[in-house]
């Protein structure tokens, strides 16, 4: 209706203006604005990444060592489980300020940016309100719609932008650029659009006049444009405030309910009352950037109220939740901006020196940068690209159908950005064997050390999953889930083994020993029995081992009892099965799960235990 509004009010000025019929314009300028919005839902197609690009936000991924972000990243995995929907991907605003805004293409392309305020100056709790207010939005598809009204209202807009630019490119120079209309008409600024035209007085004050003498038909034309599209305009600014503001108060509403408290209340109050960054949503250079994407952040409308504002005032949306409400005084905002950490976490010394730290640098260093104080560098992305390939090697070459059901598996519990990469070095990795995918891990598998536990299991999950996607366990990818286990366990050991400490000779494990060199060979030798005997018989004769040849023993029961015992044994007895190891890898043509085998039992002394 507003699109026809529109479009037949310009039809009648055009029509009046030229000799050109009514209908004619009607359908030049209905056909004008949906090229516009055509174009813009070009310009969007790449949905998240759009956005965040043009706001310049910074995406983290689940292996950030910073306990901070670690924190927030905790907390939209809880959030998102609460809800019932996929993690969204994770952004970071730089900007001091308390906020956050969700985005939403479609079920999987989905993200929730935080400023470094909110994940610095909030309490946990505060931070699970903020995170299930935005968790909220994406349950209910607003990003969505809030992704159609980017559009659909540019085209609204185009009229009075095409008059603006046109009539601010000739006159800019004498009139300025007209901003209290822009803002009127538009919600923000266009001082950036046009300022080339200041070049025109540069050196020689008469040529701008006379270029406005001859060209004056067309700046008329374009005024009267401008203010003809100033109606779709004003009306776009309205009806975008108008769908935005119907959604906040179920978006508390539903906070309060993953929370289990009322603690979006403390979010809102300090988003109002705190200081932030004035000067980050308030650049020129931004502000039409910003300002598009508006409808996305919480507003700080404390008591008044207009039909042109995104957000309930925030007064409003705290009484709704707690009707006897009233604002703090002076001393408790104090306190308030004090408050960064619930009781449960003041424990946590790390995390608290942190945050201090972090608030210290952010106040105090006109310097400050958000990748490197947060630790968003390279390191982070470098464990990302590791981890991807360490996904990748699980992925099985010989099935297609468990292929698939491995990839739709990664595709609904990794990032959409992750996943990708994954997917990528699949590919890369088809034509490996077992034992290269094997040596690929283990030299990938990054050691990490200060990842938080939730993150670990994490990794281990995901890989058990992908082994156990037929049902089976091949022995390459037994000896690779090893692996990523022995790498999990090791995390947060202090110090090293010293395994000179242990005496136990060969005699003493004779058994197990038995099983697990009877087992091997059986494996190198899979279609020879007599082979296999005859090469145990001379690994005993060398190692004084008197327990028969057992060729009928399920290899995985016999790994997994005699493995961890290898750790007991004394440093010249280890060495005495080493150079056994050794020389049966050297065997030539030895199969993908020998050389698997060979390869995990020669590191199991001094890289797995």
């Amino acid at each position: 209706m507003i699109y026809a509004i529109t479009s037949i009010v310009m039809g009648l000025f055009l029509a009046w203006a030229t000799p050109v019929e009514l209908w004619v314009w009607v359908i030049i300028c209905n056909a004008f604005m949906l090229l516009m919005v055509w174009t813009k839902f070009m310009e969007m197609r790449e949905g998240v990444d759009y956005v965040m690009q043009k706001l310049g936000a910074i995406e983290i991924n689940q292996f950030n060592q910073n306990p901070i972000v670690a924190r927030y990243m905790q907390v939209v995995i809880e959030m998102s489980i609460a809800a019932g929907i996929v993690s969204p991907r994770l952004f970071i605003l730089p900007s001091y300020d308390i906020n956050a805004f969700a985005i939403a293409k479609g079920q999987k392309d989905t993200a929730i940016a935080v400023t470094e305020g909110a994940i610095s100056r909030l309490t946990r709790s505060e931070l699970q309100a903020l995170v299930g207010h935005e968790i909220s939005h994406i349950l209910h598809q607003d990003p969505v719609l809030n992704f159609k009204l980017i559009g659909w209202l540019y085209g609204l807009q185009s009229i009075y932008l095409y008059g603006y630019t046109m009539f601010s490119f000739f006159t800019r120079h004498f009139l300025g650029d007209f901003d209290r209309v822009n803002r009127f008409c538009l919600g923000y600024s266009m001082r950036t659009i046009g300022a080339g035209s200041r070049e025109f007085g540069d050196g020689n004050g008469l040529f701008p006049i006379f270029l406005m003498m001859i060209m004056s038909p067309v700046i008329v034309l374009s005024l009267m444009i401008m203010c003809v599209g100033a109606v779709g305009a004003i009306f776009a600014r309205s009806v975008k405030a108008l769908i935005s503001r119907q959604r906040e108060y179920l978006a508390d509403a539903e906070s309060v309910r993953f929370v289990r408290g009322h603690y979006i209340v403390q979010v809102l109050e300090k988003i109002a009352l705190l200081e932030g960054d004035e000067e980050q949503y308030n650049t020129t250079s931004m502000d039409a950037t910003h300002q598009e994407f508006s409808h996305f952040y919480i507003q700080n409308y404390q008591e008044k109220t207009s039909i042109f504002d995104t957000h309930p005032p925030i007064l409003k949306r705290i009484r709704k939740i707690q009707p006897t409400y009233r604002f703090p005084s002076g001393k408790m905002v104090n306190i308030l901006d004090q408050k960064f950490v619930d009781k449960s976490e003041s424990t946590d010394e790390i995390l608290v020196s942190a945050l201090h730290d972090y608030a210290k640098s952010r106040i105090n260093n006109v310097s400050h940068n958000i990748v490197i104080e947060l630790g968003l560098d390279k390191n982070s992305e470098h464990v990302f690209m590791q981890l991807a390939k360490s996904y990748a090697t699980f992925i099985t070459t010989h099935n297609l159908e468990i292929r698939q059901q491995q990839l739709d598996y990664l595709y609904s519990v990794l990032s959409s950005h992750l996943f990708n990469f994954v997917n990528r070095e699949a590919e890369h990795l088809r034509k490996m064997s077992d034992f290269q995918r094997l040596q690929l891990l283990t030299h990938e598998l990054p050691r990490m050390d200060h990842l938080a536990k939730f993150q670990i299991q994490e990794i281990e999950n995901i890989c058990q999953a992908l082994v156990d996607m037929d049902q089976k366990i091949s022995l390459s990818e037994y000896c690779m889930i090893l692996v990523v286990r022995v790498h999990i366990s090791k995390i947060g050991r202090e110090g090293s083994i010293d395994y000179s400490t242990h005496f136990q000779s060969i005699q003493v494990l004779e058994k197990p020993l038995a099983k697990l060199l009877s087992a091997t060979t059986v494996i190198i030798f899979r279609h020879n029995a007599q082979s296999a005997q005859r090469c145990y018989d001379d690994i005993a004769e060398f190692l004084n081992i008197s327990q028969p040849f057992d060729g009928n023993l399920c290899w995985q029961s016999v790994f997994d009892e005699t493995l961890p015992m290898m750790k007991e044994l004394s440093v010249s007895e280890q060495s005495k099965i080493k150079e056994v190891l050794f020389q049966l890898s050297n065997m030539p043509k030895l199969n993908s799960d020998a050389q698997c085998l060979l390869f995990i039992l020669q590191r199991a002394f001094n890289l797995l235990y």
